[in-house]
């Protein structure tokens, strides 16, 4: 039998590497800052910093060539046009911040846009606040964030926010809405100005309707019904509501814990209701039977 020499010390240099888990990706899987010129959503009261992607929140790369290079390869809310023609590739988010924002040199509150953001597809769910990453460019010793996290393929609980959300059903695929708007100044976020990043039932007639595509609703839960007006903040309708006995349940008949009024904390302040869901809005009565104004959670499957 003859005897093979290996060749001493000839490279092998397979054309492959494993990065990371696909669950959440780390920063070395892609480029992870958020653009600087993101308005806020959201307020950090402790620190007074401005949130600019709230967890649940759709993101995607800016890849449109013709973006500004401050732009390009930066982290925004995913927005998809719903409809056809040449302008899709250079679309524009319209952002809405708040006289609050010069604090941080944000964009202030008026209405403005962000162009040629392109078609920003998904590639994942933030699981955290994000803050602007504009503080580190303003503050020398200053930052609060290396990356933004992003969840590919985890089962996730967001209130339904919008008119396209409250339609969401059971076993609905999942993708993202139509919004074009973004910022806390939006005043109709429920319908008129509904935010980027944000979710819908799945709809063939949509362009890129696959692209589109982030999961499956497993489940929708019915908050609470009212008797205010459609697109009601729950949060400011806590006097108003009334929880539902499949809430109290799934909940863990939370209203029966007692906190201390002015606290904020989830139990008989929320009425039972989890502070994460308090940014529902009120349906216009029409996701029920009974036809009654009520407020939504949607448990969901994220599969990208």
């Amino acid at each position: 039998m003859a005897i093979r020499v290996p060749r001493g010390y000839a490279k092998n240099r397979p054309q492959y590497i494993e990065v990371c888990e696909g669950v959440r990706p780390t920063d070395t899987a892609a480029a992870r800052e958020a653009y600087t010129g993101l308005p806020h959503v959201r307020v950090d009261e402790l620190a007074h910093d401005p949130i600019v992607l709230d967890p649940g929140t759709i993101v995607g790369y800016v890849s449109y060539t013709g973006a500004a290079t401050t732009l390009l390869g930066k982290v925004v809310p995913c927005i998809i046009p719903t409809g056809t023609g040449a302008n899709e590739n250079a679309h524009t988010l319209r952002t809405y911040g708040s006289a609050e924002a010069s604090t941080w040199t944000l964009p202030l509150g008026t209405s403005g846009d962000i162009s040629n953001v392109g078609l920003v597809k998904p590639i994942g769910v933030v699981f955290q606040p994000i803050y602007s990453f504009n503080l580190q460019q303003v503050f020398t010793n200053y930052k609060r964030q290396e990356s933004v996290g992003v969840v590919t393929d985890y089962v996730i609980m967001v209130p339904a926010t919008n008119d396209e959300e409250v339609s969401i059903r059971s076993g609905d695929r999942v993708i993202v809405g139509s919004g074009e708007h973004y910022g806390i100044g939006w005043s109709t976020p429920y319908n008129t100005h509904r935010q980027a990043g944000r979710y819908a039932r799945y709809n063939s007639l949509w362009s890129n309707s696959e692209e589109r595509v982030v999961g499956r609703c497993l489940k929708k839960i019915r908050i609470a019904t009212t008797a205010s007006s459609e697109g009601t903040k729950l949060s400011a309708d806590l006097a108003n509501i009334t929880l539902t006995a499949e809430a109290r349940k799934e909940f863990g008949y939370l209203d029966k814990v007692q906190t201390v009024p002015g606290s904020g904390l989830s139990g008989s302040e929320t009425k039972g209701i989890p502070a994460y869901l308090l940014d529902a809005r009120a349906d216009g009565g029409d996701n029920h039977s009974d036809g009654s104004t009520s407020y939504w959670a949607l448990v969901m499957l994220i599969r990208l």
